[in-house]
């Protein structure tokens, strides 16, 4: 494929520069390289084709971690071009040469944005998406974009038919989970300092509790969705996952500025200190623990939040275990399923890509509609066949026209949503809370291939995603076989900064990340 064979010669022009050098990519900090480059113990050339050789090693060979799809042609011209500039321009940089990897959905308009699918292999954009210009802005480098399901759409191994199967970095037999799963796994990997995902339904949660990162889920539009290709742009938010608390902190600084919601620019990182959970009342939601939709909690991940709930204690923080229950949870779950949803969802998707298509693709690119994208789709042997399947039941199910997905037809959705944002804050005040905190899934990652009769664990993302709340997953462990297992911190409208607090000092307490050992360090001979 043009794409991979880009990537492999950029990355093996890369190995030569780098080899000499000492410093050691694999789970370096953001702070661990601004302080390389003040030593001077390494360029930003050379940082680049460090993350090149993890790439060139792991990705297709090796473990074929598959998470890379195309990479920028431009990045180690970029990198040189930085290295010559002055001091006083770098300091100015918050993210001076910090490089990162972003998920095929994001626009960068020197690389096609395929959304995972192959009909799209040829699709390039007027502009590049409004966060990636902030990253830009602020000094980093975009190395490559990542993996993903179909238009997030097909399954949730991120598997793509334009270039497959993506694995999970703690072991290759299960889950990277959801449409993020491609940047989860290079963020997991340490292919980049950070990644960008995306989050419709736990697409950023589900990712970062499965490869033991940090990713923050914001409140429904407050950060730009502008040039990213949507699922569902009443429900889709961007947002980073990293290795560490800090790192979050360095991006949301960046990417939370001059977005949808008009606000001043928020000093993340002044909220960082050890004590940031002294006296915060944390409220664990217990009922995530009990048997519903036919699957219970996995005894591993029960002993897992218990611990948690201790280790915030320790960090000083009060815990309260409260039984306010999900028990309206499979009544959401069936309104969703419904035919009235569905035909809800249908047409603000198709009016979403039409939109995108007719407004952010360069004039040479092939698809302008919903309808040149059935027809591709149609046409191209390589396509999923049950891709083009749902792509037919959108276009016979959007039976209303735009903008009138939230008018009368399709209003019980929004009220739907209330509802369970107004149960989120019923129970904070109930309990006076600062934050609810809970497993980010039941149970361990699931097998790609699971046994007949396998039941999957329970995902609990839906309490940020139906309701615009903001959700922080951090890691809370890992299970006897060494399986990453998440917990969530689910924050207020805006509530961004505190929960950075919050993960920041939980992760000072007690360091539970570890590197995945299928993608350990490169010998530097």
């Amino acid at each position: 494929m043009a794409f991979k064979a880009l990537l492999w010669l950029a990355a093996f022009a890369a190995v030569a520069l780098t080899r000499a050098n000492g410093f050691e990519v694999m789970e370096a900090s953001i702070d661990d390289i601004k302080a390389a480059f003040a030593s001077g113990e390494i360029t930003c050339r050379q940082l680049v084709g460090l993350y090149f050789d993890r790439i060139n090693a792991y990705d297709q060979s090796g473990p074929g971690i598959n998470a890379i799809v195309s990479f920028n042609p431009n990045a180690t011209q970029e990198a040189i071009l930085k290295d010559a500039e002055s001091e006083s321009h770098k300091n100015q940089q918050p993210l001076w040469c910090i490089p990162f990897i972003a998920k095929d959905n994001y626009n960068f308009k020197k690389m096609p944005t395929t959304a995972g699918s192959i009909v799209l292999n040829n699709s390039y954009t007027v502009d590049n998406a409004f966060i990636i210009d902030r990253l830009l802005d602020a000094g980093a480098i975009l190395l490559a974009k990542s993996n993903m399901p179909d238009f997030a759409m097909l399954g949730t191994n991120t598997d793509s038919s334009i270039t497959g199967q993506t694995k999970n970095t703690y072991d290759l037999t299960v889950t990277p989970s959801a449409s993020s799963g491609g940047s989860g796994s290079a963020a997991a990997g340490s292919f980049a300092a950070f990644a960008l995902g995306t989050d419709t339904q736990g697409s950023i949660q589900n990712p970062s509790s499965v490869q033991s990162l940090f990713g923050l889920r914001p409140t429904q539009n407050l950060l730009s969705l502008s040039g990213v290709l949507p699922l569902s742009s009443h429900q889709d938010a961007p947002g980073p996952m990293c290795r560490s608390a800090k790192d979050l902190a360095y991006v949301m600084e960046v990417i939370d500025a001059g977005n949808t919601i008009k606000r001043p620019a928020v000093p993340y990182r002044s909220y960082l200190r050890k004590g940031g959970l002294l006296g915060v009342r944390v409220g664990f939601l217990n009922s995530t623990l009990k048997p519903q939709m036919g699957s219970a909690a996995n005894p591993e991940v029960v002993a897992l939040m218990n611990d948690v709930i201790e280790m915030f204690r320790d960090a000083g923080s009060v815990v309260h275990v409260i039984d306010d229950g999900l028990g309206k949870k499979a009544g959401i779950w069936g309104m969703i399923n419904s035919p009235q949803f569905m035909a809800c969802a249908y047409s603000t998707q198709v009016s979403d890509w039409d939109h995108y298509f007719s407004t952010e693709t360069t004039p040479r690119s092939p698809i302008k509609s919903f309808d040149d994208l059935l027809a591709a789709m149609q046409a191209n042997p390589r396509n999923p066949p049950e891709m083009t399947e749902m792509m037919e039941g959108e276009k016979e199910g959007a039976i209303y026209p735009y903008p009138r997905g939230f008018e009368p037809e399709c209003l019980w959705w929004q009220e739907l949503k209330v509802e369970l944002g107004r149960f989120n804050e019923f129970v904070r005040m109930k309990n006076m809370l600062d934050v609810i905190i809970f497993p980010t899934f039941n149970g361990p990652p699931e097998p790609l291939n699971p046994p007949e009769g396998y039941t999957p664990s329970l995902p609990f993302s839906h309490l940020s995603a139906l309701t615009g709340d903001p959700a922080l997953v951090m890691p809370a462990g890992y299970t006897s076989s060494g399986l990453p297992v998440g917990v969530t911190l689910l924050g207020r409208r805006f509530q961004e900064p505190e929960l950075v607090q919050f993960a920041y000092a939980f992760e000072q307490f007690h360091k539970i990340r570890r590197a995945p050992s299928t993608v350990p360090p490169l010998s530097r001979k």
